[in-house]
């Protein structure tokens, strides 16, 4: 492999003249494609695309290797061509060899992952966010930044109490915007009778997350209403 001699690095010392072994992925080519260029590989592990140069907030780096730098003309979409694999990716040395990526899991889930990771939610939860009803108040999409880890405080009292009830941190957003919104309170026959929490808290973090003002500051759980 080629991590042993800093392939990917500026030689740092002396160095010589050596011989690597590159791991290299048979791929179609999803849009045009340079010589050299740095790429990801779609979900189906056989396409493709170019990987951003410069990463925005700090995202993991979603390439998993460069297009044949030995190609003289672009690639066009639809084209076969290979894959040079970053140096150290693979987990064997066999000409039939295996990536943690390529070979476990689609390439976007592990994204998402380590995006989630990074901005301190569970991966279900922010899954969960796509399921939010549309009428969310604008204020909700707003500041959805904020909701994904800038007010990192908020977001913790929220997921304290969605921890505490049995429900994920979309699921009970969601029950607390329809009870703001409709007055509805979240309810399943007596699952929740008798649920004690930090309401001042919660309704705060929520206001803080949502950007929406909170009307009501009542326990929304119960069997009843």
């Amino acid at each position: 492999m080629s991590g042993d001699i800093g392939i990917g690095r500026l030689i740092q010392g002396d160095a010589h003249r050596d011989a690597i072994h590159v791991a290299v992925l048979p791929a179609t080519a999803g849009e045009q494609l340079r010589p050299g260029q740095r790429v990801t590989i779609d979900k189906n592990g056989k396409t493709a695309f170019g990987a951003p140069l410069v990463l925005v907030n700090n995202c993991p780096d979603p390439t998993v290797g460069i297009v044949d730098p030995f190609l003289y003309q672009p690639v066009e979409p639809g084209q076969d061509f290979y894959v040079f694999l970053l140096p150290g990716s693979i987990t064997s040395l066999r000409h039939d060899w295996t990536h943690p990526v390529l070979d476990e899991q689609p390439l976007a889930k592990v994204w998402l992952e380590n995006y989630a990771k990074f901005k301190g939610l569970r991966y279900d939860d922010m899954m969960a966010l796509k399921n939010l009803p549309r009428d969310m108040p604008q204020a909700f999409w707003d500041n959805f930044q904020t909701v994904t880890g800038k007010d990192g405080q908020s977001t913790h009292t929220v997921m304290e109490v969605a921890d505490a009830a049995g429900l994920g941190f979309a699921e009970l957003m969601a029950g607390a915007a329809d009870y703001q919104q409709n007055d509805r309170c979240l309810k399943e026959g007596g699952r929740w009778e008798g649920f004690d929490f930090d309401v001042e808290a919660f309704w705060d973090a929520y206001e803080k997350l949502t950007g929406a003002p909170v009307i009501d500051k009542s326990n929304f759980f119960s069997c009843a209403c």
